[in-house]
């Protein structure tokens, strides 16, 4: 039997259980009422990553509060609405369920969720495997990554691929980044997302960039100029109202391309032993879903490794 390739799935937790709240009514309860859309759509989720993505391994990543984002910008995502008391109530059922499934939890106080991911995603490309992430957030496409191959078409040394998957929404399905599709959805490369945040912006992370560059415009100064360095080198051959912006925004398009960059370098390990996606109880996760009344999703489960030693046997 041809041994499986080692792929690592990341999952933004966070990002995902307010996928599942926003998508799942909240109607959605158990017979007492206790209230569980966010977190039956979240397991609906990991199942059909793992259903879809066939990983070996697998880990989860949680925000823990403020970052040394706001430290550097106080004003870094606080439009955003505080988390529903509805949605909160279910986070120990998320952390529960993530617990009986065995799958690790990687947090670092004063990072985000993305730099943890972001440094997970690195050191296992640095040992050859494969690198998928999954999130709702399109700024961790600045992670992507295909790799580099010999002439024989095999991977080198300490450069295993990392993709970005975006699970399906309504009318719209699942998508995996690579390099071409990046390019494809923002017309820059995953290594300018963060020039390009710098020159645009994030409204969503409330990123301000340069008042008056739209996307267009800094798609167009990145193709011609690479970078923000590029651009501001070149900044005489620009005319009209963009050089104005562009020279009266410096200090923003910089600090704003800081606070879109991901650390890739957090003080943190990656476990693979406790990341194996078969080392888990699977008769728990059975008793946790069905206390939840998730037994529509029993079958979803995957393997643990007595059945998995069982089906090798077998065959």
């Amino acid at each position: 039997m041809e041994e499986q390739k080692k792929k690592l799935v990341l999952i933004d937790g966070h990002a995902m259980l307010y996928r599942a709240w926003f998508a799942f009514p909240q109607t959605l309860t158990k017979r007492d009422g206790t209230l569980v859309n966010a977190v039956y759509g979240f397991t609906r989720i990991l199942l059909t990553v793992l259903e879809e993505l066939e990983p070996t391994h697998l880990a989860v990543s949680f925000d823990v509060g403020r970052t040394f984002r706001h430290e550097v910008f106080p004003a870094y995502k606080a439009h955003r609405e505080k988390m529903p008391e509805e949605l909160k109530a279910q986070e120990p059922l998320t952390f529960g369920l993530v617990e009986t499934l065995n799958v690790p939890v990687f947090t670092k106080a004063t990072y985000e969720a993305d730099d943890v991911i972001g440094t997970l995603a690195r050191q296992a490309a640095a040992v050859e495997m494969e690198a998928i992430i999954v999130t709702g957030d399109k700024d961790t496409l600045q992670l992507v990554d295909d790799g580099s191959v010999d002439s024989a078409g095999s991977l080198q040394a300490g450069s295993g691929p990392v993709r970005v998957y975006l699970p399906a929404r309504v009318n719209r399905p699942a998508v995996i980044y690579d390099e071409a599709e990046v390019k494809r959805d923002l017309g820059v490369t995953p290594k300018q997302v963060p020039d390009y945040k710098g020159l645009a912006g994030d409204a969503s992370d409330n990123i301000p960039g340069i008042r008056g560059i739209g996307k267009v415009t800094a798609v167009k100064l990145l193709t011609a100029y690479t970078n923000l360095e590029g651009v501001y080198e070149h900044v005489d051959e620009l005319a009209g109202s963009v050089k104005q912006k562009i020279v009266s925004g410096r200090d923003s398009a910089f600090e704003s391309r800081t606070l879109a960059t991901i650390v890739t370098k957090v003080p943190i390990k990656l476990d693979l032993k406790a990341a194996e996606v078969k080392a888990y109880d699977k008769q728990k996760a059975v008793n946790l879903f069905t206390e939840l009344e998730f037994t529509s999703l029993i079958s979803k489960l995957p393997a643990d490794a007595f059945e998995q030693s069982v089906q090798e046997a077998l065959f």
